[in-house]
């Protein structure tokens, strides 16, 4: 599967790549979650929904907001391997661990760095993250299942709902 995703992007990276942040796109993440459904494989989903970038685009310009999502994209990309990083839309992200203890490192690392200050240009800028996770993956039977859960995980719970670990 890494190897087929690796062809895809050196083929035509714009069709697999988010251009701004630089991780794997929406198609990408559809597909990446559809052969992974189809193979029967264990999914550990976390979604990362990333805030303060409108403050950001207001306060500084589209341009810096963009450097910012650039290095939370720039993070992702250089969690351990064996964590897939996926914009899913806006300042929303979906990363997909193989294995349970990268999904348990992969929860506690992202709470982590979202506690500390993002550095970019000469400015320390602090974002908030509100995560949702989900180890269990039975009731997943095609990718719009994944993205329809997480949208509702948003949209109805709160902010101070479930899935919102400082640490695991």
């Amino acid at each position: 599967l890494a190897i087929m995703m690796i062809f895809f992007t050196m083929q035509n990276p714009e069709d697999m790549l988010d251009l701004i942040s630089g991780v794997f796109n929406y198609s990408a993440m559809m597909s990446f979650l559809g052969s992974r459904l189809r193979e029967k494989k264990q999914l550990w989903l976390i979604a990362a929904d990333i805030g303060g970038i409108r403050r950001i685009n207001s306060a500084f310009g589209v341009s810096v907001g963009n450097e910012v999502f650039a290095a939370v994209g720039g993070y992702f990309n250089a969690l351990p391997r064996g964590i897939w990083a996926f914009r899913m839309i806006g300042t929303r992200f979906l990363l997909v661990a193989e294995d349970a203890d990268g999904y348990r490192r992969t929860l506690e690392d992202v709470g982590d760095r979202f506690a500390a200050p993002w550095h970019v240009g000469d400015m320390d800028i602090s974002l908030s993250v509100t995560i949702r996770y989900f180890g269990e993956w039975g009731f997943f039977k095609t990718p719009e299942d994944v993205v329809n859960l997480i949208d509702v995980a948003y949209s109805e719970v709160g902010a101070e709902g479930w899935g919102v670990p400082a640490r695991i």
